[in-house]
Formats: C-alpha cells, structure tokens, sequence
C-alpha cells in the first residue's frame, strides 16, 4: 500500500487514484463474477472501440496506445466474463469517432446521449442518469445560475467541445450562444481547459468526470485548480447518457451487449466504478436511471 502521509500533495492524489482504481477492480470482477456462465456463447467477432478524451470515464494516452477509465474497464470486465473482446482503437477528434460507429466501421460509441439523428444508424443502451455542469474560473465573478442569465452576459466566450451532444437543451443554448457570437468549438475537453487558463475562454458545460480528466490532460496548475467551479445551471434537464451500438452488429451480438450492459446499469456495476474513479463531490453528479429511462 502506498504510504500517503509521506507524500506531497500532488504525489499523495495520484496515490489515491491509484488505491481507487484497484478497488474499482475488485469491485468489477465481483459483480460480474456471477455472469461467467455457459449461457452467454460469446461475441461472433472482437467488437471495435472508438477511443476519444472522455475525463476520467476513458483516458486516452496517444504516446502509449493505451485507453483506461470507466468505460474501457467496465467493458473488459464483461467481455471476461461473457466472452467477449473489446479492441479499443484511438480516434479523436471525438466526432471522428461517432463517425466510424454510424458508418460501421466501429462497434460502439460510449458515453453518448440519445438523439434522432443517432437513432438513425445505432441502438442507444441507457446506462445512468448525469448532471452536466457549468465550468467557470473567474474568482471575482459569480457564475451565472439559470442559462437566462448566461445567455444576458456580455462579452463572454463559452466554450463548446464539437462532437459532444447533450440534447435538445444544450443544443438550443449553444444555438443561442451562437447568434449572439459568444461559441467557440474546440477540438477536446483539455482545449477548454488551457484556453481558460489563458483567459481566452469563460464558461464551459461538462460532466464532472469530463473536467477532471480534461484538468489532467492539460496539467492544469495547483493555482488554477482551486479556481475552478463547477455549478448547477438552471434550465438544463439532468441528461441519461449511455452507448450506441452500431446497426453492423449482427443480431446475436447486439443482444448480448445490450443485455449485460443493461445489467451493468441496474445492478451498479458502472456506478460502482464512476463512484470509485471521481471524487465524491463529482460523482455525486451521476446516478441510477430514472424508471422511465431504464429500458
């Protein structure tokens, strides 16, 4: 065991994150330990992975090759325990990604929310409910608390990472930024991020797994850390996030995977882990489906 009284405090965080993520093992293979039977036969193929910058629900490193976090974790767990394997390819920009789900090319697009236009070309798994919230910096300017007053702000830049859709909502309100000139699209969560140190950017809307990993990525100083806020925004329903499928899976495949990702989200699997990766404050943005979501 790490002995984090002796470390500094940036050395002794790391330490935490690591005795967490080794929790969040044992709890994985705990919970699918009772899925490893003959029942399920398995994925007819290695089901494709699509992996883009999502905070700390999947850590992309394009040095290494590498891909942890929630997701890539929650999905090996299952794929060990029902036959399945999970190859993670990294593709960013992230909606380069949802492009190669929706064309076939890949196999399952996580952390998406639901839209028409999705529906089109893939199968949405509703997984957990999530709030997202509003990113700001400024210590001498309160965050707005409703999306009428931020859309009343004057000379602000909200930043908005392409590829990232929470809905009819948010939609509506980076459409409303758009016209009064206050949107910048930005390639990933971590340009936000660095633009905000810089000053060149006000607000954002993020999960708060998003923020955390993103602070990460762009090795956001000490001093910037203890400015960052993270606020409810009025006027934004709670979203469900989830995975699309891909219309190419064959049927067979596309069952199971909804089946036991399904079973992820009801018997807490997932939120095991979000719980085990985020600090508290954060991971209390996500919870269970509502009843109606859960199907």
């Amino acid at each position: 065991m790490i002995p984090l009284v002796c470390l500094e405090p940036m050395q002794a965080s790391v330490g935490v994150r690591i005795l967490k993520r080794a929790a969040a093992v044992l709890a994985g293979v705990a919970a699918w330990g009772a899925l490893a039977a003959p029942s399920f036969a398995g994925c007819s193929r290695p089901i494709l992975v699509p992996a883009s910058p999502l905070g700390q629900m999947m850590i992309v490193h394009s040095d290494t090759g590498r891909v942890e976090g929630v997701y890539p974790e929650l999905l090996r767990d299952i794929g060990k325990a029902v036959g399945c394997t999970f190859e993670f390819r990294i593709v960013e920009p992230r909606v380069r990604a949802e492009m190669l789900v929706a064309s076939g090319e890949m196999d399952v697009f996580v952390g998406a929310v639901r839209n028409p236009e999705r529906d089109v070309w893939g199968r949405f798994v509703p997984l957990m409910e999530v709030e997202w919230k509003l990113v700001s910096h400024s210590p001498s300017r309160p965050p707005p608390a409703t999306v009428g007053e931020l859309l009343a702000m004057n000379g602000i830049v909200f930043d908005a990472v392409r590829g990232y859709n929470y809905g009819a909502a948010y939609r509506d309100l980076l459409n409303a930024l758009d016209e009064r000139h206050a949107l910048d699209l930005v390639a990933d969560p971590q340009t936000v991020v660095r633009k905000m140190q810089m000053g060149r950017a006000d607000f954002s809307l993020m999960p708060p797994g998003t923020l955390d990993g993103a602070l990460d990525a762009a090795e956001a100083s000490i001093e910037f850390r203890k400015r960052v806020r993270l606020s409810h925004l009025a006027g934004l329903p709670h979203g469900v996030t989830g995975v699309y499928l891909s219309g190419s899976l064959k049927a067979e495949d596309a069952a199971l995977l909804r089946q036991v990702l399904t079973q992820a989200a009801r018997d807490g699997a997932l939120l095991t882990r979000v719980h085990q990766a985020l600090p508290a404050a954060d991971a209390a943005s996500y919870g269970a489906l509502p009843a109606s979501s859960a199907h």
